[in-house]
């Protein structure tokens, strides 16, 4: 380690220890009192000593030599290893872990199981993981895109609010969603040919580049234009007949530009219904 890191380490403050070194290879063991670890890139990093009993939060993100982590401690919430390439498992999560960021993780096979109070996994570009644990009833936001190995999907939880599949190519089904759901991305998922019932509350959809998708004679779509001109975000209900198709990517894909347009042949569409 350079002197300056092992300096930062003897002198830090009290509570947070924050190195990016490309130097350290081993970190040394840390006073009691840190809560917060921040460790960017430091690519020479293979292995850690005990962690500190308090630490809440903990960072290693781009530490691309790191093989795996200690055993984690009881009072740590939130877990960030982003784009750590070499790490293959993760060790067990504490029960009070809300939030885990392992995306980029390519050589990552397999997860632990998510505790209880578990609520926002990114695992996106995991592309050696093939299936993901049981989802904790608490869990909001998932992200699994550009997991190309991943085949099924497990029970989506009630509470998920957020779910992004897009770019898993072995994907060929979606299990049920739940109605809490406001945002899917299943952009990409070359393998899906049919999407199962879509939730009365979401307001987002993604479907773009499924080649193989069936989309139904009239799909119902609450359609969620943001904040343009001034006037607060609002509501379309919206049923788009096959002759509409052409306009679906522009309904996907929303784009300020594409708002009159919509607005335009919304009642056309609506008055095609009617007939």
């Amino acid at each position: 380690m350079c002197l300056i890191c092992r300096n930062e380490i003897r002198e830090g403050s009290a509570s947070c220890c924050s190195i990016g070194c490309t130097e350290i290879v081993n970190l040394p063991e840390m006073p009691h009192s840190v809560e917060l670890i921040s460790l960017e890139k430091c690519t020479s990093l293979t292995s850690f000593q005990v962690l500190p009993p308090n630490l809440f939060q903990l960072s290693c993100d781009y530490c691309t030599s790191l093989v795996g982590l200690p055993d984690l401690p009881e009072q740590l919430e939130e877990l960030f290893c982003i784009g750590c390439t070499s790490i293959t498992h993760l060790p067990e999560l504490p029960q009070v872990l809300t939030i885990l960021f392992c995306n980029g993780c390519t050589s990552l096979v397999t997860l632990p199981t998510l505790p209880d109070s578990f609520e926002e996994l990114n695992c996106s570009g995991c592309t050696s993981l093939v299936t993901l644990p049981t989802l904790p009833q608490s869990l909001n936001f998932l992200n699994c895109s550009g997991c190309t190995s991943l085949v099924t999907l497990p029970e989506l939880p009630e509470t998920l609010e957020e779910l992004d599949c897009s770019g898993c190519t072995s994907l060929v089904t979606l299990p049920e969603l739940p109605d809490s759901l406001k945002k899917l991305n299943c952009s990409g998922c070359t393998s899906i040919t049919n999407l199962p019932e879509l939730p009365r509350e979401l307001i987002e959809l993604d479907c773009s580049g499924c080649i193989r998708l069936y989309l139904p004679p009239r799909l119902h779509i609450r359609y969620r234009i943001n904040e343009v001109n001034g006037y607060s975000p609002y509501y379309i209900n919206m049923i788009v007949t096959r002759i509409q198709k052409r306009f679906i990517k522009k309904l996907y894909h929303p784009d300020h530009s594409f708002v009159k347009t919509i607005l335009k042949n919304t009642k056309i569409i609506c008055e095609k219904n009617d007939k």
